[in-house]
């Protein structure tokens, strides 16, 4: 394969690296004052295809960074990581997202939904696992503070993939996501005992009620996991509030002295 270099400079603001379906194989973003450039070859192209990556603004490469690993809801796309990302925070976090493997029906064109066979869940699983392998090859990324989170139908899928491999995960946050009770969702307990859940919904919404989010917060405690809940003004829509409330419960979980100053 015929290797096509070119600059991308990325956004002062958003720090932000954009992969989709043409790839950057170079990329440039002045972060902290000084220049950093990243070779991306052919065969890492290939495994962050379709997704996003949000670079945290003044990045420190001696900070073990948390990693916030986004899905979107139907109707969305892989490109929304980039204006939810500050709203949690500017310099708090990397993000990494995906597309979701399907064309979103009555939405508007270029927005996706999550298949729901297991067969496309299992490429899921193996996609996110290659992305961060080469995300972690590339900046100081902490293996043990990698989290899933997302809104509606992403926030269900988020929960899903924690229970099933929660080995690689330290936790995940579902915003209006419904909790999925089929297919025994806490068969993996042993594992998943001591991992962090944030669940949260507005107060008016009618399809994830806040009783269905205490509900499912009380049966994760009771299973051993750190799970919080929190509600909000709203009905079904994501707000800034949601979001800046994940950064806080993330950060929570990090002893203070090791956040970056």
């Amino acid at each position: 394969m015929n290797h096509h270099h070119f600059n991308n400079i990325l956004s002062n603001r958003f720090s932000s690296l954009q992969i989709s379906d043409q790839l950057p194989a170079l990329a440039k973003s002045e972060i902290a004052e000084n220049e950093i450039e990243l070779e991306w070859s052919a065969e890492r192209q290939l495994k962050l295809q379709n997704s996003g990556v949000y670079i945290p603004d003044h990045y420190e490469p001696g900070y073990a960074y948390p990693l916030v690993i986004w899905f979107h809801e139907t109707g969305g796309s892989e490109q929304s990581l980039y204006s939810l990302m500050p709203e949690m925070s500017e310099r708090n976090h990397f993000g990494l997202s995906f597309r979701g493997g399907l064309p979103a029906i009555n939405h508007l064109p270029g927005t996706y939904r999550w298949p729901k066979s297991e067969k496309q869940f299992e490429l899921l699983e193996q996609k996110i696992y290659d992305a961060v392998v080469t995300l972690r090859r590339e900046f100081h990324i902490h293996s043990e503070r990698i989290y899933l989170a997302g809104f509606g139908e992403g926030g269900t899928l988020a929960m899903k993939l924690l229970f099933s491999q929660p080995e690689r995960y330290a936790g995940a946050a579902s915003l209006s996501g419904q909790f999925a009770t089929q297919n025994n969702p806490l068969k993996n307990l042993s594992l998943l005992r001591g991992k962090r859940v944030f669940q949260g919904t507005g107060v008016k919404n009618a399809v994830v009620t806040p009783s269905d989010i205490s509900h499912s917060t009380r049966l994760l405690h009771s299973a051993g996991l750190e799970a919080k809940s929190a509600y909000f003004e709203s009905d079904s829509k994501l707000t800034p509030r949601m979001l800046s409330e994940i950064d806080r419960w993330i950060l929570s979980g990090i002893p203070s002295s090791y956040l970056v100053k």
